[in-house]
């Protein structure tokens, strides 16, 4: 009742000053990167699609936010958008978003091979996902000092993966029930990580990722369900902790939150979607509060 209301508020202003409202949409594409063959299928073309959401009253000349948005297994992005509320969130925003889009050929659950040894070293799917922002950011406005990359479970491996890798290009990570980049050095060791954490040692891993990009300022928040079972929250704090020395122990930087009673599920979400919980907390409005920090704290540096 309340957004029909103020939709209908919208259009009654639009009507008035003559301003023509114009919706928010999606739109298709595909992005290949030349080192983006992974080892878990290596004939599969080192490609991927991904869906766009350009926001209500795009108007294309000022520069956005973009925000990348990482679906998990067994998961669409039109899926993920829709049970996540993404769409709204840009609108309210003005923010560009990019959702790549897993193929079941390169995992049969629909899974992003965050175990993947290539991956894990910022060249397989993650080089892939970069390929996808430098195409948008090419087709639209986007503030390079203005991307945010987020996920969830699969996606949220990736996600930080990408961060560990490559932390000059974002503002801000953004994991929700992921896992520390180079958890796995081995896809075999995929579900021992998933049940019980790294078998790595992921601050060392953060560590050494700093000293080779040296001066690393990446803020990141980590969402964890205290009741996972699928992915134990283990992963959770490992993440932060991989962050915090990738930050060179700026504990600040790296927040983790465990969320109590939630489940392998985006909190708040639609639960006609999979793995969505619309019990607190409200994973959405956290990651619409942690990107304006993330952004606003870029335009100052």
């Amino acid at each position: 009742m309340i957004r029909r209301f103020l939709a209908w508020l919208r259009a009654l202003f639009a009507r008035l000053t003559g301003r023509v409202e114009r919706p928010g949409y999606f739109t298709k594409g595909k992005a290949t990167a030349l080192n983006g063959q992974v080892a878990v299928a290596p004939f599969l073309p080192p490609s991927r699609e991904y869906l766009v959401y350009v926001p209500r009253n795009f108007a294309g000349q000022q520069p956005r936010t973009l925000v990348v948005f990482i679906h998990g297994c067994k998961q669409t992005p039109e899926e993920f958008a829709a049970g996540t509320r993404i769409a709204a969130l840009a609108d309210a925003k003005g923010w560009v978003i990019l959702l790549p889009r897993q193929t079941d050929r390169a995992n049969r659950y629909g899974c992003w091979n965050w175990f993947d040894p290539p991956t894990s070293a910022g060249r397989g799917e993650v080089a892939i996902v970069l390929a996808q922002i430098d195409k948008v950011r090419n087709s639209y406005p986007v503030d390079e000092q203005r991307i945010v990359v987020a996920g969830f479970s699969s996606g949220g491996a990736l996600a930080a993966a990408i961060g560990v890798r490559h932390p000059h290009l974002f503002a801000g990570v953004f994991v929700h029930s992921g896992i520390a980049c180079e958890a796995a050095r081995l896809p075999i060791s995929a579900f021992e990580v998933m049940e019980k954490g790294a078998v790595t040692d992921p601050v060392k891993i953060g560590a050494s990722a700093r000293a080779t990009a040296e001066a690393v300022r990446l803020p990141l928040l980590a969402v964890h369900g205290a009741k996972d079972d699928v992915v134990a929250a283990i992963n959770g704090e490992q993440v932060a902790q991989q962050f915090r020395a990738l930050n060179g122990g700026e504990g600040d930087l790296a927040v983790f939150v465990k969320a109590p009673g939630l489940g392998h599920a985006w909190g708040g979400g639609d639960a006609a979607y999979p793995y969505n919980d619309p019990a607190g907390p409200d994973a959405t409005a956290m990651l619409g509060e942690f990107v304006e920090r993330c952004v606003t704290s870029a335009a100052v540096a």
